[in-house]
């Protein structure tokens, strides 16, 4: 185990019969980005800890269902490692269990498209408390992301919502990205964009976002597509017609900034997710 990397553990139920999709980018980052230990359950995270001398950074639980994990208490859990995060990685059938399921008390809840740049926020903001607030974390990561090498980056938007695309650049150009509106005229264009990144948010139904997804990614340039609710069949399809990376409505502005400082540093391997 490399030592200079965070130590995490993964409880996950599904690495015997393969992880499914939804699941795959987020375990391959952590994978890429820290020291990695798997368990199917929660009595062998308990053998694990007993055995253990050094303290995880952070526990993340895998959760494809609601219900999946039944009388699990974070709070027992943080008892016995204070100090640890513990983040719950839910996939597209937990969504709205927070307010119609049994949640898992005490863990940080991170959606399957949105894990990545949260997770890594989390990484960055390490010296924050355990007690931090979301809208502290929230604040250090902006912060952060206020770069000079920002204004190298120009960030093209894409909305059929004029409203909507405009809060995206007031956004962006707050963070002192340079951005420009992009109409359809600019993707019927023969000439490649003169953009570095292109932000696409569908607001449409399934037809037009394959045809208006398909425009963006044919300038070969770096499309991250904002999605409303993504199903698995959604960011499937997303992915396969070009996009970089898919991002689910509603996000925070410190994920799409972690998704377009991301993608202007290396390209998306859609292997891993295939």
């Amino acid at each position: 185990m490399h030592e200079d990397l965070p130590k995490v553990i993964l409880v996950c139920r599904n690495f015997q019969s393969g992880l499914p999709f939804e699941f795959r980018e987020a375990v391959s980052w952590i994978e890429q980005h820290c020291a990695l230990e798997q368990v199917s359950g929660f009595d062998q995270l308990d053998l694990l800890l007993a055995s253990d001398s050094t303290d995880p950074w952070a526990v993340v639980v895998v959760q494809q269902y609601k219900d999946e994990f039944d009388n699990v208490d974070g709070a027992a859990i943080r008892r016995d490692i204070p100090l640890s995060r513990l983040v719950l990685l839910y996939g597209s059938w937990c969504e709205g269990e927070s307010h119609t399921g049994k949640p898992l008390a005490g863990f940080s809840r991170m959606g399957w498209c949105d894990f990545v740049p949260r997770f890594s926020v989390m990484m960055q903001c390490e010296r924050l408390p355990l007690t931090a607030s979301d809208g502290e974390t929230l604040q250090l990561a902006m912060r952060n992301s206020l770069s000079a090498e920002n204004e190298a980056v120009c960030v093209g938007v894409w909305s059929a919502s004029y409203d909507d695309g405009l809060a995206i650049r007031h956004s962006l150009d707050a963070l002192g990205f340079r951005t420009r509106r992009l109409l359809r005229g600019d993707f019927d264009s023969r000439q490649r964009l003169d953009v570095d990144i292109v932000v696409w948010d569908d607001i449409g139904g399934p037809r037009e976002r394959r045809v208006e997804l398909g425009m963006a990614t044919g300038k070969d340039i770096p499309v991250i597509a904002l999605l409303g609710g993504p199903r698995t069949q959604d960011v499937r399809s997303a992915l396969a017609n070009g996009a970089h990376a898919v991002l689910a409505k509603p996000y925070l502005v410190a994920d799409l900034v972690w998704r377009i400082e991301s993608a202007a540093v290396q390209p998306a391997s859609l292997e891993k997710r295939a």
